[in-house]
């Protein structure tokens, strides 16, 4: 990088800004004669010129919204935060929604678990969504019938 020398050098900056002397502070663009310094000063003319255009663009909040504090945007379905209910002991946590999967894990009433998302499967007791929980860094299922309220199919993203 011969440009880059020739600019850091302490026989470039005492020499005075000549003809020959910008093509080295320009470093690969031999034809270029105007110094670098030059079109700094455009460019910040022209960003001057033109800031009232893009701060006239910005977004301004609505104060009528902001006061009410109602959006009318739909909250949108996320990993919860649920109970075991609904056993007496242990319920399965099985390897899919089905209840012939075969069972990974046995998690007591009253346990919370934070479960990402429900997918439709086999039915228990009229409820056929399972919710998806990972453990252990294992995935696994436990049909909606036996979590709380918070795992509802409004409150959980569906699977993919």
């Amino acid at each position: 990088m011969a440009g880059y020398e020739n600019a850091t050098s302490d026989k470039s900056r005492s020499l005075p800004m000549n003809s020959e002397n910008t093509r080295k502070w320009a470093g690969q663009y031999e034809d270029m004669e105007i110094p670098i310094y030059k079109y700094t000063i455009i460019l910040q003319g022209l960003a001057v010129t033109f800031l009232p255009l893009l701060a006239a663009a910005a977004p301004v909040a609505d104060p009528e919204i902001e006061a009410d504090g109602e959006l009318d945007l739909e909250k949108r379905a996320s990993a919860q935060t649920c109970k075991i209910v609904n056993v007496d002991h242990y319920v399965n946590c099985r390897y899919d929604a089905k209840l012939d999967a075969g069972a990974i894990f046995g998690f007591p009433k009253g346990d919370k678990l934070t479960f990402a998302c429900w997918k439709h499967g086999d039915c228990y007791n009229g409820v056929c969504s399972w919710d998806q929980v990972t453990y252990l860094k294992t995935t696994c299922y436990v049909n909606g019938y036996f979590t709380d309220s918070n795992c509802s199919s409004k409150k959980l993203p569906k699977c993919k």
